[in-house]
């Protein structure tokens, strides 16, 4: 019996673009009409905003004062410095948030200050700063807690910090609960009352900012003069920007870049081993090999593996954490693998439903956010798979774009526990008895909230074009729009009525008018042909990328014709 699900067909999506402003911002550029109509489909219209995209610079990262509370916090900070108090940076047990934690404990190091970190274990005590953890560090003389990557939804536990005579500095990016903590600082580019310029930056660009205003403040130095010094640090906000997915525009792709370079010229230990682990291992391929492995790094008592292998000095601790991470994070994957086909069996009662949710006891709570991404992908729905953490149940949620998970949380803020995160990943607490209540409230609220086209799965092209204006000056042009990620695609563009064949060299794209274009990579295993089995003409989106063009996706071209 063959299982029936529904899925909704892609759509293709086009933006109309102004030739005046293509041909205004081509000129002021000296860059194709091509590229530029790829820079305005990324609402980049002006030659300045144009400039920072295409040549990312350390000029173009913003003063860490904008920040709010960033001028409160540095104060407490120093003064902690200054009179010896012990400083807990408390983060989140991911590669976000340990990359959070290692630059501003490093950093904080440097400058003499007395100072730990502790990053609680998810399955075992939960997210961000719970009481648990404030008694603990209170039985240790801490007197300031600093949260990198967390803190800004745990209300009532800063409340409790502070009953403890413990100050709070908050710094992280998640979405701003209805009430603010009553911290002595609360630092996060989300807040209302915020005017920095980016608010996509991870929880590590948030340390890192808060390092910088530090050293600036008690070092009397730059901006400059701080990535002079430190520019280390941002090879590790390069794992945070990649491993939290955040958007590659503005400030993030600055950090992507001078993070990149930074790795390349590094002799941190911790790169020095995944050079001797993997002795071909080009260092642009190092953030994605080990973004991975540090995210199998599980707490246990406050202590991190991760962070102990990106802070270490000692190169045969650091090929020892290393191996023993690259061994979970295999076994992490083989049980994935095995548990991910229950999981999509579980959400295949949900189908019909503009939203998902999965419950799963026996899985990980490791795995539940990659459960609820990868059914999001496949279903083109906002996913919740909830597991069990102790007496409790936890879930994650990952959401599309046009649907806020932390406002679908907030209906049920009286049966949840805790809850945060951002619009399209979150995280909650429930107890069991709760998941059938919780379960028919999101329903409802998607029900009201999402139309139907909203779960279409869309390929957004940048511009219709014809063969002959890909040049290999576009081509050459189109290397300045990486990196690639979220919000920043490769650039795509619509070809209509050509015809694909084979060739000697692969594959090639031929038009009406006889143009011809060698594609990258194979031609897809579907093929569209005619009845008769002859190759029919096809409207084709190809992503261009230096000198490489592939078939992104295609459809029969249908013409109309005058009777």
């Amino acid at each position: 019996m063959v299982d029936h699900i529904i899925l909704m067909e892609t759509s293709w999506e086009i933006e109309e673009v102004s030739r005046e402003k293509v041909r205004s911002l081509a000129s002021g550029l000296n860059i194709s009409d091509l590229s530029a109509s790829f820079l305005i489909a990324r609402t980049i219209d002006s030659v300045q905003k144009a400039k920072e995209f295409l040549y990312p610079s350390p000029k173009y990262l913003h003063d860490p004062f904008l920040l709010k509370d960033m001028e409160e916090a540095v104060r407490r900070i120093c003064e902690a410095i200054e009179k010896k108090e012990k400083i807990c940076i408390c983060g989140h047990e991911d590669v976000d948030g340990i990359t959070a934690t290692c630059v501003l404990f490093e950093t904080l190091k440097d400058m003499g200050a007395y100072l730990i970190y502790y990053i609680p274990s998810k399955k075992e005590e939960g997210q961000g700063l719970v009481k648990n953890i404030v008694d603990t560090l209170f039985k240790n003389g801490v007197k300031l807690i600093i949260t990198v990557d967390c803190g800004i939804s745990n209300v009532k536990d800063i409340e409790y910090a502070k009953s403890k005579g413990i100050d709070v500095i908050i710094s992280d990016h998640h979405e701003i609960p209805k009430t603010l903590p009553d911290a002595v600082a609360c630092i996060d580019p989300k807040r209302e009352d915020d005017t920095y310029p980016i608010d996509t930056l991870p929880g590590v660009g948030i340390s890192f900012k808060l390092a910088q205003a530090v050293s600036m403040k008690r070092m009397k130095i730059t901006p400059s003069q701080f990535l002079s010094v430190k520019k280390d640090l941002t090879s590790l906000v390069l794992l945070g920007v990649m491993a939290d997915r955040v958007p590659l525009l503005e400030e993030n792709r600055s950090f992507y870049v001078l993070g990149s370079k930074s790795l390349q010229e590094s002799n941190r230990v911790w790169v020095k081993t995944l050079r001797m682990n993997d002795p071909n291992q080009k260092d642009t391929v190092i953030p994605r090999n080990i973004v991975p492995i540090l995210s199998s790094a599980r707490s246990k008592r406050g202590l991190n593996p991760g962070c102990e292998f990106l802070l270490t000095n000692d190169g045969r601790k650091a090929s020892k954490i290393y191996n023993q991470l690259l061994n979970i994070s295999k076994n992490w994957h083989k049980e994935s693998k095995v548990l991910y086909d229950r999981i999509k069996e579980n959400a295949k009662s949900s189908i019909h439903s503009k939203l998902i949710v999965a419950v799963d006891f026996q899985t990980s709570p490791y795995l539940l956010g990659y459960f609820a991404n990868r059914l999001r992908e496949e279903f083109s729905r906002p996913t919740f798979v909830i597991g069990l953490r102790k007496n409790s149940a936890t879930g994650e949620g990952r959401g599309i774009k046009s649907f806020n998970l932390v406002e679908c949380l907030k209906t049920c803020d009286d049966i949840l526990l805790d809850y945060g995160g951002h619009k399209q990943a979150a995280g909650f607490s429930i107890n069991v008895k709760n998941i059938s209540e919780f379960k028919q409230r999101v329903k409802h609220y998607a029900n009201i909230n999402i139309d139907w086209n909203d779960l279409t799965k869309k390929i957004e092209i940048d511009v219709e074009t014809s063969l002959n204006s890909i040049t290999d000056k576009v081509l050459d042009e189109t290397g300045l729009f990486a990196p690639f990620g979220k919000g920043n695609r490769q650039p795509l563009i619509l070809v209509k009525d050509v015809e694909l064949k084979r060739s000697e060299d692969g594959y090639i794209c031929i038009d009406r008018n006889g143009t011809t274009k060698l594609l990258h990579a194979n031609y897809p295993q579907t093929k569209w042909v005619s009845l008769s089995g002859e190759p029919i003409r096809l409207d084709c989106i190809f992503s261009l990328n230096k000198r490489k063009i592939s078939l992104f996706d295609s459809r029969p071209s249908f013409k109309k014709f005058n009777i």
